[in-house]
């Protein structure tokens, strides 16, 4: 990890449990193209906290319209996968809200 990724995972609250930060360095090591993890290859709710972004740690996530935009329908399952099935570190990971990831899943099932 960069000193960056390092003090941006430092000035993380950490809401969720261990299965978070487990999910985290997954997703970084998967993302990641080099030997360091860089803040870049951390997910967009993360990098958000540092560029004083809404993210989805205060529960203001992306519009449905944006979500599907930036990601998907497999992006989005990979995360639900990754998660275990934990439908709000997914949405964590992905950087939107809980309710917007519900409202993507509902439309892609229609």
């Amino acid at each position: 990890f960069s000193p960056a990724a390092l003090r941006l995972l430092e000035a993380y609250a950490w809401p969720g449990n261990i299965r978070e930060l487990q999910n985290i360095v997954q997703f970084a090591l998967m993302k990641c193209r080099t030997e360091t993890v860089e803040v870049a290859d951390l997910p967009p709710y993360l990098q958000e906290q540092t560029a004083g972004g809404r993210g989805a740690e205060n529960g203001e996530g992306d519009s449905l319209v944006s979500c599907r935009k930036k990601f998907t329908p497999e992006q989005v399952l990979d995360a639900i996968r990754r998660t275990g099935g934990n439908k709000l570190a997914a949405a964590r990971e992905l950087g939107i809200s809980r309710a917007t990831l519900y409202r993507f899943l509902e439309k892609m099932m229609t």
